[in-house]
């Protein structure tokens, strides 16, 4: 008796592997003129219209994370930035690490800010 093969399935490509473009390492950091000057050379657009675009974008976020807001904003997968609030801490009795001695914890206020988040496409940058 002989013995049976086994097929194995290949593994087709994703369609999104075929459309990523060749992207060269940037080895200096770009300034902001640096990238309007790129989105120029690769939309198309003059510098007025890319800079308009980023404000736009700007003004978007804005309205996302401002108190009254949303809280956060994603930007289609690479990151997430969301607003967050840290509660005031009262006084409070503590200890020193190193000696021992007994302490007085100070009250903080409460604090504001702003996390950004990678999110996966983001992250298969790095690789």
């Amino acid at each position: 008796m002989a013995a049976a093969k086994k097929k194995t399935a290949k593994k087709k490509a994703s369609k999104k592997a075929a459309v990523e473009k060749n992207v060269k390492a940037i080895r200096n950091p770009y300034s902001q003129k640096d990238v309007i000057d790129r989105l120029m050379d690769d939309t198309g657009l003059s510098r007025k219209e890319v800079r308009s675009v980023l404000d736009g974008l700007k003004d978007i976020i804005h309205g996302h994370i401002k108190p009254r807001g949303a809280g956060e904003f994603t930007l289609a997968g690479m990151m997430k930035i969301k607003r967050y609030v840290k509660p005031a801490t009262k006084e409070r009795p503590g200890r020193n690490p190193f000696t021992g001695e007994s302490i007085i914890i100070k009250a903080k206020p409460k604090s504001k800010g702003v996390r950004v988040r990678p999110l996966a496409g983001l992250k298969k940058m790095v690789d």
